[in-house]
């Protein structure tokens, strides 16, 4: 099982950005929420946002030690 490899899904979910539905993809993490994010951590931080109906565009979670970009 440990050398399993997870596919990194087109998105994560959509989400209310202003009144506009936006879907979560893991370039949209990099480009605008944290861009040091390993793609380990895109998945972790997307997976997070969607099992615990977070939104990332309200500040509901956080990546990258608190910078939002």
């Amino acid at each position: 099982m440990a050398n399993d490899i997870i596919q990194m899904p087109e998105n994560f979910g959509t989400y209310d950005l202003n009144g506009t539905k936006v879907a979560l993809t893991p370039a949209l993490i990099k480009q605008n929420i944290c861009a040091t994010l390993t793609d380990v951590e895109v998945f972790n931080f997307g997976f997070l946002c969607q099992q615990n109906n977070l939104n990332p565009f309200t500040r509901g979670i956080q990546a990258g030690g608190g910078d939002i970009f």
